[in-house]
């Protein structure tokens, strides 16, 4: 396999147009910090999670984030595939630029100056390369989280409402299941210290995990009463599991997107199988409110992309504020 640092630089090299540009170094450290090879292994779950990573990683084995710098070792991943090269080199530029104007690099003689400000301008625009698949009028940053979560076959755990998910309207059977005015954990006030000990315990992990992926196989072509029962004893569980280790909460929704033939190839084949809408007490059960948390189920056809991802597509983590 390519070592992703080392071709990296070596396409800064070629597209700044010298083998060694001035101002190399200046960025090298930092590009090298964001490139560390830890790829996931099969076993493993893992995540695309920008702006709560600490969060993710309370039910995910391993997550990508551009915060590398701050992650402990076995929880970040890197696979080295071209895609995450291409973010993390944008991510490196834009730390780069913020440097751009400080007292440090003013000192500096004009050609290195120059070259820097070139350096930067290269870093940033690496993802146009990206951008060439993001569809007209879809958000840059959405639509690169898609890519990369496509890249590297895991889900990605999206910070806005669930309208800005990246799919359009297309042929494949979806369901948007949320949990709104759950409590959902304050990312702000999380540290990365609760976190690795929250995933030390087991007990406490399976049960928050068993919340976050509360819709599986399990709920499929169960009665309406049955599913209020256990979101009910899960809710309890997952309350009981944070407060166990002192992790505050903030009120806020969780959304969870799911390929619905996926969902039932999991399920028992008689479920499959059979002429009753498998979903149907999923359906009805939408609407209830369980320990003041609101359930929504909801079915839709969206265009996704041909993954290797498996019934999970896409979480949103969000807080009240921003529903209004």
């Amino acid at each position: 396999m390519l070592d992703p640092k080392k071709v990296a630089l070596k396409a800064i090299q070629v597209w700044s147009g010298s083998e060694k540009p001035q101002g190399l170094e200046q960025v090298q450290a930092n590009i090298e910090r964001k490139m560390v090879h830890a790829p996931i292994e099969q076993s493993e779950t893992g995540v695309i999670a920008w702006e709560a990573p600490k969060t993710a990683a309370l039910c995910f084995d391993r997550v990508w984030t551009g915060e590398a710098d701050h992650v402990p070792e076995g929880i970040r991943f890197f696979n080295g595939t071209w895609d995450e090269i291409v973010v993390a080199l944008a991510l490196a530029g834009a730390s780069a630029a913020s440097q751009l104007e400080t007292p440090e690099i003013q000192k500096l003689d004009p050609k290195t100056r120059q070259d820097l400000r070139r350096l930067v301008d290269v870093l940033l625009g690496s993802t146009q390369i990206l951008k060439e698949r993001i569809p007209p009028g879809e958000d840059a940053f959405i639509g690169i989280t898609r890519v990369l979560s496509e890249s590297v076959n895991v889900p990605a755990l999206y910070p806005r409402s669930r309208d800005q998910l990246p799919y359009s309207e297309g042929r494949d059977e979806v369901i948007l299941c949320t949990m709104r005015d759950l409590e959902v954990v304050d990312e702000k006030a999380l540290t990365w210290d609760q976190v690795v000990e929250f995933r030390r315990d087991k007990e406490s992990r399976k049960k928050y995990r068993r919340l976050v992926h509360w819709l599986d196989k399990e709920m499929v072509g169960k009665t309406p009463n049955f599913i209020r029962d256990e979101i009910a004893e899960k809710l309890d569980a997952y309350s009981q599991a944070l407060e166990k280790h002192g992790i505050k909460t903030v009120t806020g929704a969780l959304s969870t997107l799911l390929k619905a033939d996926k969902l039932l190839f999991a399920a028992a084949a008689g479920i499959a199988l059979s002429k009753v809408d498998p979903f149907a007490g999923l359906c009805v059960a939408s609407g209830t409110l369980i320990a003041k948390t609101a359930i929504e189920v909801v079915k839709s056809r969206l265009a996704l992309a041909d993954t290797k991802l498996g019934a999970e597509i896409a979480f949103v983590h969000d807080v009240k504020s921003r529903f209004g």
